[in-house]
């Protein structure tokens, strides 16, 4: 949303110009443009043991699609697909360093919660 609105505030002043003929196109240079994967759903899964700031950084590109997400095994013993929708580091020196701690989760089949009201019913 941020980014959309952003985008309108420099299409309102670039336009302007671009009719005027004060702006014209430049042609990107191909061999300066960088290339990434096509995306899998399988992509968004966090690995607990990579880098907490690579994590983070999963949540923030995967917000939309596929979604980032945990394996959560239940305290019933099941195991559950968890979609972290929000999530924060926290310097925790006691446990050497940065941790990333999930605020906002989607939990299969539920609605969004706070990641301590989850805890609660599943931990």
């Amino acid at each position: 949303e941020r980014i959309a609105r952003a985008g309108g505030r420099l299409l309102t002043q670039l336009l302007p110009k671009w009719i005027s003929g004060e702006v014209e196109a430049l042609a990107q240079d191909d061999s300066l443009a960088t290339y990434i994967k096509l995306v899998k759903k399988e992509d968004g899964l966090i690995d607990l043991v990579d880098n907490p700031e690579t994590n983070y950084r999963k949540v923030l590109a995967y917000s939309t699609w596929p979604g980032a997400y945990i394996y959560f095994k239940r305290k019933t013993g099941d195991e559950i697909r968890v979609v972290i929708k929000n999530a924060k580091l926290v310097d925790l020196p006691a446990q050497a360093g940065v941790q990333l701690v999930p605020t906002k989760v989607i939990p299969a089949g539920r609605k969004e919660m706070n990641w301590e009201d989850f805890l609660r019913g599943n931990a």
